[in-house]
């Protein structure tokens, strides 16, 4: 019986979590995300939302190779989930993109949380050489927004975010 627990338990995780982050994954990300909008809606609460992928992941990869870049997947995930509430979420989007959500907490609070995200990205050490930073989008929920027009929103302010790197925008 305990065999079967530890596998329920690995499959559950696997479903869950993405392997190389331990963060959750895109599909549960996007149905918390769903579920966070939905409350914050019904109950007239602030909520924000935070995008960001690192700037030039394909040049680490290039240059020290996909094992390095895993180390520094896993690493930028371990410290920002240290300076994380446990009341948000940390998901992996796909690639080096990655999503936070932030219930309860109004733009200049994000504004905080993102500059906090961009600084730790920043200060990031895996080895000499090799410097990592972010484009980080920023919104906040809206009143008549949908899941599509928040995430939207998010993208196109990392986007904008990425023609200077290792900076915050805000939609």
């Amino acid at each position: 019986i305990y065999i079967l627990m530890v596998e329920k338990n690995k499959w559950e995780n696997a479903v869950t979590y993405d392997t190389l982050t331990t963060i959750l994954n895109r599909g549960v990300f996007m149905q918390n995300l769903k579920k966070e909008i939905e409350r914050a809606q019904r109950y007239k609460i602030p909520l924000s939302y935070i995008m960001f992928d690192l700037d030039h992941f394909k040049n680490i990869n290039d240059t020290f190779g996909h094992p390095t870049g895993d180390v520094v997947l896993s690493k930028m995930c371990e410290n920002i989930k240290q300076i994380m509430r446990t009341s948000d979420y940390f998901g992996r989007l796909g690639g080096e993109e990655f999503g936070i959500i932030l219930p309860e907490t109004n733009i200049t609070s994000a504004i905080q949380m993102a500059e906090r995200i961009r600084k730790t990205i920043e200060d990031l050490y895996i080895q000499d050489g090799l410097k990592v930073t972010a484009s980080i989008g920023l919104t906040a929920l809206q009143t008549g927004d949908t899941l599509d027009s928040l995430y939207e929103r998010a993208d196109k302010a990392s986007y904008m975010s990425k023609a200077e790197r290792n900076k915050v925008s805000i939609i």
